[in-house]
């Protein structure tokens, strides 16, 4: 309904119902996203100090939600559309702490995929490539499934050519690639960019 209502152009409906879905059904699955809503209307208003205010009571609430593991960014986004730099930059590092300390607090479930994946999102927001490509390949490593794993390593490969300039490094996570998933699309793709890699170094 405040979906709806929001876009009918009655926001304060829609701040109505949320509020009354947060009161009367606080450990509803819903809530999470009921919260976020709220909060991108608050900042529609122009209420930032309440929107910023929910966004962060999002992860203490309900940290491995989806909808808290994207209010960080969502934070930073908006200093970023304002051309704030310095917020942005602030906004980014609490970020980075967040999501550390949740993958610490919490090491295993459903949400560490996701919060890994937005811990990349940070590194390369704040421009640091490698750290990100680490955090790719850990997610690799540590937590896809094995139908995830291909376009990852791809990603990653990719990563390491084009904005690391590293085409050893590229090299090795392509033949790892073509190794491990051989008869995958992916893994053909793979073969046909290492031979492409060393072709041009000899």
């Amino acid at each position: 309904m405040a979906r709806c209502e929001h876009r009918l152009g009655r926001t304060e409906e829609a701040h109505r119902d949320l509020a009354r879905l947060v009161r009367n059904y606080p450990t509803a699955p819903v809530v999470p996203e009921a919260q976020l809503l709220r909060a991108r209307l608050f900042a529609l208003d122009g209420s930032w100090r309440d929107a910023r205010r929910t966004l962060r009571s999002l992860p203490l609430e309900f940290p491995t939600s989806d909808a808290a593991l994207r209010a960080p960014l969502e934070i930073a986004a908006y200093y970023r559309n304002l051309d704030d730099a310095l917020g942005e930059r602030e906004a980014l590092d609490r970020a980075e702490r967040r999501y550390l300390e949740i993958l610490e607090r919490y090491p295993r479930g459903a949400h560490s995929y996701s919060t890994r994946e937005k811990l990349v999102t940070v590194y390369d927001l704040q421009g640091r490539r490698g750290e990100a490509l680490d955090a790719l390949l850990a997610i690799c490593d540590d937590v896809a499934l094995p139908s995830q794993r291909p376009a990852l390593l791809f990603e990653a490969a990719r990563r390491a050519e084009t904005q690391l300039n590293e085409r050893a490094r590229a090299a090795e996570i392509y033949q790892r690639l073509a190794d491990e998933f051989p008869d995958t699309r992916l893994g053909k793709s793979a073969l046909r960019e290492l031979r492409r890699l060393l072709s041009a170094h000899e």
